[in-house]
C-alpha cells in the first residue's frame, strides 16, 4: 500500500468536536498516511480537549482566523454565531487563503480535502500540484437540488421563488425543495460577495473529485444523478455515523441527572428536542413551539440555548419534562433506551445520529443551509413528518406541533414512520457497510498514491554506449525505452555495417576489416590497416566481442543518436537508417566550450 499526505481544511461550518471530517482524517491516519487537520486556534483547543489520544500520523494544525470588522473576537466557528453574523465568518474564513497555500507549498500535500466555503481552494492546491477533494457534508439529495456548477454560477437563482419548486434536470420524483421562508431567511447568505451558490459552484467546477457522507443503501438515485450533472467522479463515504461519547466534562453531573430521569421513563416513551445551535425562532414561535411540546401530553427532553423557554413553562411540565440549557451530549441521549422519537432542524449530521439508532423524526425546519430541502426529502422517505408551516412566513401553532409530535410517537397513522425509521438503523448504525464506503475512499487515494510513486520513479528513456548490449533488453522487459548513443562517428559506424553482419560474422579474419565493405555505395577509402585491426584483436576475441556488443545494441535499441552533424558526413547520415531499418539521428557535434558552466 502506498501512502500519502492528505490535509483536510475545515470550513468555518464546523462545529468541534462533532466535525465530520475528522473521524475521516482518523480513519486514513490509522492506514498509515500522514493527515494534517487544519483549522483555527479555537477549534484546534476543542478538538485536541475531545480527542487527547490522537494517532501520531495525525497533527492538529492552527491557522489564526483573521479578524474582519462585525466578527466577535471569540468567533471561529457558526457554533458561536447567529445565522445572520456567518457571513462575517466567510469572509474572515476567505483571508485564509495565504496562509494555506504556504501551508501546502511548504510540505509535501498530495491531497487537501475540503468544504465548499473555501472555493478559492482547489484553483490554489492546482497552482501547486496538489489534487483537491470536495467533501460534501450536506447529503447527495440537497446537492442534486442545488445542481451542476453551470447553474450555481450562471444563474437559475436569480430571486428567491426559483427555489421553491423541484428542478428540471431531476429526472425521479422528488418533493425536495425549499419553502419561501427559508429562502428569506437565507437570503442573506444568496446576497453576499460571494454567495454561497458561488461557492459551491466554484468548489465543485474545480475540485479533482466529490465525496458525499451518504451511501447507496439511501441515496441510490441523487447519488446516481450527480456525476452526470458534474461531469466528474462522485463518490459516497458513507454516513461517518458519531460514535457514542463517554466524556461530557463539565456537564457530568448534568448528563447523571438526566440519565437518571431518563431510566424512569418507559422505552422509546421520550421525545428528544433540538433544533440544533443556528436556529433562533421568534418569542412568539417559541412561545408556540412549547406550548406544542405541552399539549402532546408525552415525556420530553428538550436542548435549548440560554434558557429561553415561556415563563411558567419548566413549572407546568416539571412530571414529564427535562429542560436542559446549552450544549448537550446529544449521541448518548439518543442512544438511551427511553427515547422514542426526535424533534429536529433537519440538519443532517442530527438526522444521521438518530437514524443510527432507527429513532422517527418529527421535522421542524430551522431554515438554514440544505436543512429545509432535508425537511422534504425524509418526509418522502417516510421516517419522519414534517410540522405543518406558513409557507410565506413560516408561522404555527401549538396544536399542529402537538399533533405531528403524536403521529410519530404514538398515534396509529404514524405506525409506518416508526417502522421505517427503526429498519433505517440497519443501514445507518452498520458500522461495517459505512467503513466500506470509507475503505473505498481511501482505496481510491492509495491507488493515486501508487501511480504517483511509479511515475515518479518512471524512467522513459535509458540512454547508453555500445558496450551495454543486455540493456535495450533489459529495458524493453520494464516497458522502457533505450536509444544507442554513439560517440562514434557516422562513418565508422557505416564501416561496421549491418547488426546481422556484426553478430553472425563477416569479420572471420583480420584482413576482413581492411577494405570498403560492398554495402557502402559512395565512394570512399575509409578501411582499418592491418597493423591497426591486430592491435585491436583481443576485442575481437572476447567472450562477447565488440563487435557483438555493437550488434546486440543497434539491433535491440529503439533508435540511434549519433555525435555528428549532416553539414560533415551527410552520405553516411543518409545510409545508416537504411542499414539499421531504424532512425538514426545526428546530434551535433557537442563542441566542448571553453567558458565555465559550458559543455565540456
Amino acid at each position: 500500500m502506498s501512502c500519502f499526505h492528505a490535509t483536510f481544511a475545515a470550513a468555518p461550518d464546523v462545529t468541534p468536536p462533532n466535525t465530520e471530517e475528522f473521524p475521516l482524517g482518523k480513519f486514513l491516519s490509522l492506514r498509515g498516511h500522514a493527515v494534517s487537520f487544519l483549522t483555527t486556534p479555537g477549534n484546534v483547543a476543542r478538538l485536541a480537549g475531545a480527542h487527547p489520544e490522537l494517532p501520531p500520523s495525525l497533527r492538529l494544525v492552527s491557522l489564526p482566523l483573521p479578524r474582519v470588522p462585525n466578527l466577535p473576537t471569540s468567533a471561529e466557528s457558526t457554533s458561536d454565531l447567529d445565522i445572520d453574523s456567518v457571513p462575517y465568518l466567510k469572509k474572515a474564513y476567505d483571508q485564509l487563503e495565504p496562509a494555506l497555500a504556504r501551508f501546502l507549498s511548504d510540505g509535501r500535500v498530495d491531497w487537501v480535502i475540503h468544504d465548499f466555503a473555501s472555493h478559492w481552494l482547489p484553483r490554489a492546491a492546482a497552482r501547486l500540484g496538489v489534487r483537491s477533494v470536495f467533501f460534501s457534508t450536506i447529503n447527495a439529495t440537497s446537492l442534486a437540488f442545488l445542481g451542476p456548477p453551470s447553474e450555481l454560477l450562471g444563474g437559475r437563482c436569480h430571486k428567491p421563488e426559483d427555489l421553491t419548486c423541484v428542478p428540471a434536470w431531476i429526472p425521479y420524483e422528488s418533493t425536495a425543495c425549499f419553502r419561501l421562508y427559508e429562502v428569506l431567511k437565507h437570503q442573506r447568505c444568496m446576497d453576499e460577495e460571494v454567495s454561497d451558490f458561488s461557492r459551491f459552484g466554484h468548489t465543485i467546477d474545480g475540485c479533482d473529485f466529490v465525496i458525499v457522507r451518504s451511501c447507496r443503501e439511501f441515496e441510490s438515485e441523487p447519488l446516481s444523478l450527480l456525476p452526470e450533472i458534474y461531469q466528474k467522479h462522485v463518490l459516497p463515504i458513507g454516513l461517518v455515523t458519531p460514535a457514542i461519547r463517554d466524556e461530557v466534562g463539565a456537564d457530568d453531573e448534568k448528563w447523571k441527572a438526566l440519565e437518571s430521569w431518563l431510566s424512569a421513563k418507559r422505552e422509546k416513551s421520550v421525545l428528544y428536542i433540538a433544533l440544533g445551535t443556528e436556529v433562533i425562532l421568534s418569542s412568539e414561535l417559541t412561545n408556540e413551539l412549547a406550548a406544542g411540546i405541552e399539549k402532546s401530553g408525552l415525556p420530553f427532553v428538550w436542548v435549548v440555548r440560554n434558557s429561553l423557554v415561556p415563563a411558567g413553562f419548566e413549572d407546568r411540565v416539571s412530571d414529564r419534562g427535562f429542560v436542559w440549557a446549552g450544549w448537550a451530549p446529544q449521541t448518548r441521549i439518543l442512544a438511551h433506551e427511553a427515547i422514542g422519537g426526535f424533534l429536529t432542524h433537519c440538519g443532517w449530521n442530527s438526522t444521521i445520529e438518530a437514524l443510527s439508532h432507527g429513532l422517527p423524526l418529527v421535522l421542524f425546519s430551522g431554515g438554514s443551509s440544505d436543512q429545509g430541502v432535508m425537511a422534504r426529502f425524509l418526509h418522502q422517505k417516510r421516517v419522519g413528518f414534517e410540522v405543518p408551516r406558513d409557507e410565506a412566513d413560516g408561522s404555527f401553532t401549538g396544536n399542529v406541533v402537538a399533533e405531528s409530535i403524536r403521529q410519530v410517537m404514538v398515534e396509529p397513522d404514524g405506525e409506518p414512520i416508526r417502522e421505517n425509521a427503526w429498519a433505517m438503523k440497519e443501514v445507518f448504525g452498520n458500522m461495517e457497510l459505512q467503513n466500506k464506503y470509507m475503505e473505498e475512499f481511501a482505496g481510491i487515494l492509495e491507488k493515486s498514491a501508487t501511480k504517483d510513486q511509479k511515475m515518479a520513479n518512471r524512467v522513459d528513456w535509458v540512454i547508453h554506449d555500445f558496450a551495454s548490449h543486455w540493456l535495450p533488453g533489459a529495458a524493453a522487459h520494464f516497458g522502457v525505452g533505450s536509444v544507442f548513443f554513439s560517440t562514434f562517428n557516422t562513418t565508422t559506424l557505416t564501416l561496421l555495417g549491418l547488426p546481422s553482419e556484426l553478430i553472425s560474422g563477416r569479420f572471420q579474419k583480420p584482413e576482413d576489416l581492411t577494405s570498403v565493405p560492398t554495402w557502402i555505395p559512395y565512394e570512399t577509402t575509409v578501411c582499418l590497416r592491418l597493423h591497426e585491426v591486430l592491435r585491436h584483436q583481443r576485442c575481437m576475441d572476447d567472450e562477447v566481442s565488440d563487435f557483438c556488443r555493437f550488434g546486440h545494441v543497434i539491433d535491440d535499441c529503439d533508435f540511434v543518436i549519433v555525435r555528428s552533424c549532416r553539414e560533415f558526413e551527410l552520405e553516411p547520415l543518409s545510409l545508416l537508417p537504411e542499414l539499421y531499418q531504424k532512425p538514426a539521428i545526428p546530434i551535433g557535434l557537442l563542441t566542448p566550450s571553453n567558458s565555465r558552466g559550458g559543455w565540456r
